[in-house]
């Protein structure tokens, strides 16, 4: 699943190390120590030059900007920085974003970037929305991999065989629709949830509310059918007029959808 953000993980991880190094030493170059005419550094039969070049080769590793920086060297010693005469400064922290970007893209995930410099409602509407869509199609993956594998190992496991088919794990929706949209939908399509007890607890489970049973919702709405409309006044009441304009939850799904007023 993360095979195709390895390359990006691999190169933001060494600019990583890179850049942590360059913070702690500091420098502007890279650190040469020059030893003074004569000695033989590289003489192996020489244990004192051995001994100086590894003592030498220490040094210039552990140069490093702290509370004990400094460096002590002998007459005719010479540390110096080694450049390469170019002017151009690379900002190695835009490149490990950039490597974050395409780890993030890889999995489509790179919602959770938005905000940072740019962004709309709508493009995040969309990247979640195609999130939802990879993480639901990463759950059937899954779930085929037990319904394929380990439900048939399970069922042989306890010697249940006398069964033509076996049962299968599904997974839930990732994403489910809000509250605007299923009263929008409603009432485009002219549903009357009152009868529909399906219905109502399809919409009770979005907004987290308990679910009717049968008999509750007989009961229910059986006395909301008989409750006297108007106690004390026998005229019946007529709706008022459907004017989408003066409703303030329309007009909002106006401004939403891009409609004008």
């Amino acid at each position: 699943m993360l095979r195709n953000a390895y390359r990006p993980w691999f190169f933001k991880k060494h600019f990583e190390e890179i850049e942590g190094i360059g913070i702690e030493r500091d420098l502007a170059g890279f650190p040469v120590l020059q030893s003074p005419d004569g000695l033989d550094l590289w003489n192996e039969d020489d244990p004192i030059m051995c001994a100086l070049r590894t003592r030498a080769e220490e040094l210039v590793a552990n140069v490093r900007r702290d509370s004990e920086e400094g460096v002590l060297l002998p007459y005719g010693w010479d540390l110096k920085l080694l450049t390469s005469g170019s002017s151009r400064q690379i900002d190695i922290g835009s490149t490990i974003e950039r490597y974050d970007n395409r780890i993030a893209i890889t999995m489509l995930s790179d919602i959770i970037l938005l905000g940072n410099k740019a962004g709309s409602f709508a493009l995040a509407d969309t990247k979640q929305s195609m999130l939802a869509a990879s993480l639901q199609s990463q759950l059937l993956n899954i779930a085929d991999v037990f319904n394929t594998d380990a439900v048939p190992r399970l069922f042989r496991a306890n010697n249940i065989t006398d069964i033509t088919e076996f049962p299968k794990i599904i997974p839930g929706q990732i994403q489910t629709p809000s509250l605007k949209e299923v009263a929008l939908m409603l009432r485009a399509m002219g549903l009357k949830i009152n009868d529909d007890m399906l219905l109502q607890n399809y919409l009770r489970r979005i907004m987290n509310m308990p679910e009717l049973s049968k008999a509750e919702h007989e009961a229910f709405y059986s006395l909301s059918a008989t409750a006297p409309n108007n106690a004390g006044n026998e005229e019946e009441t007529t709706d008022p007029v459907d004017d989408t304009s003066q409703k303030e939850f329309e007009q909002n799904d106006m401004n939403y959808t891009g409609g004008e007023m």
